[in-house]
């Protein structure tokens, strides 16, 4: 079998919604006849000893992926330039370590899959390739400069990563893409050729349907029309002033002008808020779940919100009991965040939930600008579509939907087997790319 070496900062044990691409690739590879090998960072502390590793120990390969620098690195990085100049420092320090951490563990790849977010991954990528004379595939699972969650300090920090990016891509053999939006910003952004770009779906696993477990406060309060987001979310607060003022000057530069306010519960909730309020007493018969984001209790929307007996605030639960908790529910709730590249409309991501609500069968109540997302959504018949920041909108689509659940009139729920979305399929998709490239270069 061939080595296929897997970067990706974090792995399981540690979970989070970064993981689960480069987890299913680990999982499913060796049914294409590769090997995964994955470098990662150290395991923190709090997992030592877990046995919940995916892959052997001996095929992990662990740096430390703290930056150096300490307390000037930390000064230097809050003034323009600064940010940049470190991050450049940091990833050749952190190539050098993946390089000597691979060749102790003796790694021997055929080919190198980077994943980001981070940006480091891929620029770590492309150098051990280059150590081991073989291709690397960098896979923007997120963008990585035109990433819409980090601000940078100055508009020349955004210059000088969006030119390390364009390097890494140019020194790239293939880049796998979620969605056909960031294979177009790739294109129109970086001039990077359009045979270089191959799209790879985001997508759920068949197998965490098969035996869900039971979410049980839901099962417990099983005849109200049930709500359910599950995830971690935004938060509603506002700008200041002052944030607000040094943009007007390039600073806390975001190139992409994204309403983070759109994934946060405001709208939602205000438009809920709205629909309960024509008739009070449907708020003895509605719930409202957040699952997977303790810190939402204290969003000021939520303080805000008029009936609180109505939320239900729920930490991170196990997988299998996230895909209870959805297969409960009354309608699935999806909010993202509104971007625009140069003032247009531009939502480069579907979220990986978006596969597993799909693949539940429930209905959808999707926050989202009109994209890739709204075209999944109409594609399968699979609910309604509203604007992100629209509480009249919201209002209108819960009311329709508690109507049918109250009528009765809602279709049965089936599960869909979407083949194209499984994870397996995908992990195929990407294996017959690494086939072809290692071809390439025999």
């Amino acid at each position: 079998m061939k080595q296929a070496l897997l970067i990706s900062r974090s792995f399981p044990p540690v979970r989070h919604s970064g993981t689960i691409r480069m987890e299913a690739f680990a999982r499913h590879l060796p049914a294409s006849n590769f090997t995964p090998m994955v470098l990662t960072a150290r395991t923190p502390a709090e997992f030592v000893g877990s046995t919940d590793r995916v892959i052997p120990e001996s095929k992990r390969v662990e740096i430390d992926w703290s930056p150096t620098g300490g307390l000037f690195r930390r000064r230097l990085a809050r003034f323009p330039v600064g940010l940049s100049i470190d991050r450049r420092r940091n990833r050749r320090t952190l190539a050098t370590r993946s390089i000597e951490a691979c060749r102790e563990r003796g790694a021997r790849p055929d080919i190198v899959l980077a994943s980001c977010q981070p940006g480091d991954t891929l620029f770590i990528g492309v150098k051990v390739a280059e150590y081991f004379q073989c291709p690397c595939v960098v896979d923007f699972r997120d963008p990585w400069s035109y990433w819409p969650m980090p601000l940078y300090p100055h508009w020349l920090d955004f210059q000088l990563e969006r030119r390390e990016e364009h390097q890494v891509l140019a020194a790239a053999t293939a880049i796998t893409v979620t969605t056909k939006a960031s294979g177009q910003l790739l294109e129109s952004e970086f001039g990077v050729p359009a045979h270089k770009i191959h799209q790879i779906h985001n997508g759920y696993e068949p197998s965490e349907f098969a035996q869900p477990e039971v979410f049980e406060p839901m099962a417990a309060d099983a005849n109200r029309f049930h709500i359910v987001y599950a995830g971690e979310i935004g938060s509603s607060r506002p700008l200041g002033w002052k944030a607000q003022a040094a943009r007007g000057l390039g600073f806390q530069y975001d190139p992409l002008q994204t309403n983070y306010t759109a994934r946060s519960p405001r709208f939602f909730l205000e438009g809920l808020e709205r629909f309960i309020s024509e008739a009070p007493e449907r708020a003895s018969a509605i719930r409202a779940w957040f699952i997977g984001d303790a810190k939402l209790a204290s969003d000021p929307a939520v303080l805000r919100f008029r009936y609180p007996d109505v939320l239900r605030i729920v930490p991170r639960v196990p997988p299998r009991v996230a895909i209870g908790a959805i297969q409960q529910a009354s309608l699935l709730l999806m909010l993202q965040l509104e971007t625009f590249l140069h003032g247009v409309p531009f939502c480069v991501a579907v979220p990986g939930k978006l596969y597993s609500y799909l693949a539940s069968g429930q209905r959808i109540l999707a926050a989202v600008q009109p994209s890739e997302n709204t075209e999944l959504i109409e594609r399968f018949q699979a609910g309604t579509c509203v604007s992100p920041t629209s509480p009249a909108e919201f209002a209108s689509a819960i009311g329709n939907e508690y109507v049918r659940w109250k009528s009765g009139t809602s279709p049965p729920v089936v599960l869909r087997s979407i083949p194209e979305f499984e994870r397996s399929c995908q992990t195929a998709q990407m294996a017959a790319l690494f086939e072809s490239l290692i071809s390439s270069r025999s």
